[in-house]
C-alpha cells in the first residue's frame, strides 16, 4: 500500500493449492492525497551520566548512550542520521556517526586526571538538524574509596 498513488485500485488475491484447486478474492481501495509522514524525532538516553573512576587506575569504565527515532515505532517514519561528539579528553566516543536505531560506547580514560570531578557534554546531532546535549559528570576517587555503582564487599572484611 506504500507504493499506491492516490486513487482508486483494486487488489486482487488468487491462491492455488496442490490439488490445481484456485480460488480469488478482489478488494477496492482508495488512497487519499494526503499521505503524511511522521518526521523522525532524535531521542539519546540516558540524558545525563553520573561516573566514577579511581584515581590513577588504567581500567577504562564505559557507558551506552542509546540513540533512536522517537517516531519510528509510527511506521511512516525514516531512519535518522546522526553524529556524536564529546567535548573533553577523557571521554570518548566509539562511533562517531551511524543510524539510528544505534546502541553508542562512551569510554573514560582518568588514568592521567587527579582526584576531583570533571564535567563534559556528549553531543547528538541528526541531520534534520535537531541537538541532544548530554551532561557527562565523572568524580575520580580515592585509591581507598571504591566505587559506588559497582561496590562488591566481601566478608568478613580484614584490614590491616
Amino acid at each position: 500500500v506504500n507504493t499506491l498513488s492516490a486513487g482508486t485500485h483494486v487488489i486482487t488475491l488468487q491462491v492455488t493449492d496442490a490439488s490445481g484447486n484456485m480460488t480469488s478474492d478482489s478488494r477496492t481501495i482508495t488512497v487519499g492525497e494526503d499521505l503524511t509522514t511522521i518526521a523522525p524525532h532524535l531521542a539519546v538516553a540516558p540524558q545525563t551520566l553520573q561516573l566514577q573512576a579511581v584515581v590513577g587506575s588504567t581500567v577504562q569504565p564505559t557507558v551506552t548512550l542509546a540513540i533512536r527515532d522517537a517516531n519510528a515505532g509510527s511506521g511512516v517514519s525514516s531512519p535518522l542520521t546522526w553524529q556524536a561528539s564529546s567535548d573533553a579528553a577523557w571521554l570518548t566516543v566509539a562511533q562517531t556517526n551511524g543510524s539510528t536505531p544505534n546502541n553508542v560506547l562512551l569510554r573514560v580514560k582518568a588514568s592521567s586526571l587527579a582526584l576531583g570531578t570533571y564535567e563534559a557534554t556528549v553531543t547528538v546531532t541528526a541531520t534534520n538538524g535537531e541537538r541532544q546535549v548530554v551532561p557527562v559528570q565523572l568524580q575520580v576517587l580515592p585509591v581507598d574509596v571504591l566505587p559506588t555503582s559497582s561496590s562488591v564487599i566481601y566478608l568478613p572484611l580484614i584490614a590491616r
